[in-house]
């Protein structure tokens, strides 16, 4: 369901379903009126009446920055969310249709996502003859179960009287069903579950491979048993993360990401303004923490842009700003195609402009950063190999020197072999790749509308990712690359001033 179609409890009465956008000025009002959220809205409107205009101003500005925020907070979703999709994701479970054996439940803090499975697991105790365990990786105690959450759900139901809560388990007296608590840190602790026919694996998350490994095959050898899966997401991919989202799936399994924002109850309480503190005070613009908390997002403050758009430009450089004319620093590159003199080569023309060569540069502002000016470029798709030349001509390198990728040493040469250019190979080290686009992403790349190509080729670059868009490690660069590998060649060997981060051999 979208979020403009989504009623919420309103904090001021329970009986009410009222939009979220209508609640969030809601609470934006009783919040600069120091008003309790469960104020009534018409209370609310007569404070606000007789408040001072400067009041009102300030209700107005919160008003506008929280509902442009709301719909921020919930912006995150996986791949294979489906918005349109309303189905009861446990309706098969509660029909016993057995269509799926698996149900498996994910999502981020808040989505209520155990109170559904625990209302479930209720029902169907309380409607047959069930024997259920209730799985967690680590349960010191009786205390760190879920048994606590299924009394309340036991105590709201229409089966309450049926019930016994004894201190280790639940009993129904008028279906003869068992709910039992197990952690199965020893994986030899779960080789007795044979026999269930409902297990709810609580807390998911951390369940360990041989733990899966072990339990999978003992409890399904009964043809009708069912598996309950919830969990919020680690901070990496996790073995339940393969079994029901990797690339091989298990099989008869249905598996639902539930949002926070589908939470009826998302306004009553604290939980929508810890979610927009925890919004607000997190400084990284991608919101790593955030999503991982409360979206089920791995937490990964990498994102899979290489080079942040923010710090490339397309436009004319204004040399007249430079302090020291002297200072800039004029260099060329040139990457060439994987084949053998035919395919796409590059070459590339640049200035560097260091940091403190420019107006207002402070060296504790991290803002301040080494500008590289890319004013030339020459690709071609094919270009034979005593042709090569021309290229680095093409872009400033007559009677100068081009740096060439190291990797084609017979190319390199065949560039400089009419001596109207020096042709170098470029320095290389240990994971010199990375470490030039480490470099590029430091300062600020301008591009000259005359190199669209190698504007386009940086800011298409992405690291590589698994299949639910996390960058995976050791990073690598995916994309085509020969303009932003010839930029790095350019800077072979240079010791840059790059803002307040000092300088160093760049090696490429």
């Amino acid at each position: 369901m979208r979020l403009e179609q989504r009623r919420y409890i309103a904090p001021w009465s329970s009986q009410q379903l009222v939009s979220g956008f209508l609640i969030t000025r809601h609470l934006a009002r009783t919040r600069v009126l120091k008003m309790p959220p469960e104020a009534q809205p018409r209370d609310v409107a007569v404070r606000l009446t007789m408040a001072p205009q400067a009041v009102r101003d300030r209700v107005k500005a919160a008003e506008q920055a929280d509902v442009e925020l709301f719909p921020k907070l919930f912006s995150w979703k996986p791949p294979e969310y489906d918005p349109d999709d309303h189905s009861d994701p446990l309706a098969d479970l509660l029909n016993r249709s057995g269509v799926y054996r698996h149900f498996a439940l994910w999502s981020g803090r808040g989505a209520t996502k155990s109170h559904r499975a625990a209302a479930a697991v209720i029902e169907l105790a309380s409607t047959a003859c069930e024997r259920v365990v209730c799985l967690r990786m680590v349960q010191n105690s009786i205390k760190d179960s879920a048994k606590e959450t299924l009394e309340i759900k036991i105590k709201a139901s229409e089966w309450a009287d049926d019930w016994t809560i004894l201190d280790q388990e639940l009993r129904n007296n008028k279906t003869g069903s068992t709910v039992v608590f197990k952690g199965c840190r020893d994986p030899d602790t779960i080789k007795s579950l044979e026999g269930a026919t409902l297990t709810w694996f609580e807390e998911a998350g951390p369940v360990t491979q041989t733990v899966i490994d072990v339990l999978l095959p003992t409890i399904m050898r009964q043809a009708t048993s069912r598996v309950l899966w919830t969990w919020n997401p680690m901070p990496d991919p996790q073995p339940v993360d393969a079994l029901f989202r990797g690339d091989t799936p298990a099989e008869r399994a249905l598996v639902r990401y539930m949002p926070v924002e589908g939470n009826r109850w998302l306004f009553v309480g604290d939980m929508i303004g810890d979610m927009r503190r925890s919004w607000l005070a997190e400084s990284d613009p991608k919101k790593p923490k955030y999503l991982h908390i409360y979206c089920g997002a791995y937490f990964d403050s990498h994102d899979a842009v290489v080079l942040d758009p923010a710090n490339m430009t397309v436009g004319r450089f204004d040399f007249t700003k430079v302090l020291n004319q002297a200072a800039i620093i004029d260099r060329a590159g040139m990457d060439f195609s994987h084949g053998s003199g035919s395919g796409q080569h590059a070459a590339i023309g640049l200035s560097i402009i260091p940091a403190d060569q420019l107006p207002g540069y402070d060296p504790d502002d991290p803002t301040c950063k080494t500008v590289i000016y890319i004013h030339r470029e020459d690709v071609r798709s094919v270009c034979p190999v005593d042709r090569l030349w021309e290229m680095a001509v093409a872009v400033g390198a007559d009677g100068g020197s081009i740096y060439c990728d190291s990797a084609n040493p017979l190319l390199t040469e065949a560039v400089g072999a009419n001596g109207r250019v020096r042709a170098e190979l470029a320095v290389k080290g240990q994971n010199s790749i990375n470490q030039g686009l480490a470099m590029l992403a430091s300062v600020y790349l301008v591009f000259s509308p005359d190199c669209p190509t190698s504007y386009a080729q940086c800011k298409a670059l992405r690291w590589k990712t698994d299949k639910h868009g996390k960058v995976v490690m050791p990073l690598e660069a995916v994309g085509v690359d020969h303009c932003p590998d010839a930029i790095r060649y350019a800077l072979s060997g240079l010791s840059l001033a790059i803002g307040r981060h000092g300088g160093g051999v760049v090696y490429v």
